[in-house]
């Protein structure tokens, strides 16, 4: 994230600090529930006695992947995308003011 837009969205008042706040825990919980099932996926391939232990690593890397992008890079662009539109709005807003 880009800490400058952190900044301006902290500073910009209520609405923006709100937002920042929830999607911060929105992006925690969705972190949680990703990294508890991951857990339980994890688990239930290395007690599969059918898989060879080649797909087993290559399952699981895959799987690592993924949930990398998921945990780390799509919370953190919703939130970028909320906070850039609501500084946008705001501009347009102060904008507008004769």
């Amino acid at each position: 994230m880009s800490t400058s837009l952190l900044k301006r969205a902290w500073s910009a008042g209520k609405v923006s600090r709100v937002t920042l706040v929830l999607g911060l825990i929105v992006s925690a919980a969705w972190a949680i529930v990703v990294a508890l099932v991951t857990l339980g996926f994890i688990l239930e391939t290395i007690r599969e006695p059918e898989l060879a232990s080649a797909q087993k690593v290559v399952l699981l890397s895959l799987l690592a992947i993924v949930v990398l992008f998921l945990v780390v890079f799509m919370p953190t662009q919703w939130l970028m995308y909320v906070l850039l539109r609501l500084e946008e709005r705001k501009r347009r807003a102060s904008e507008s003011k004769p």
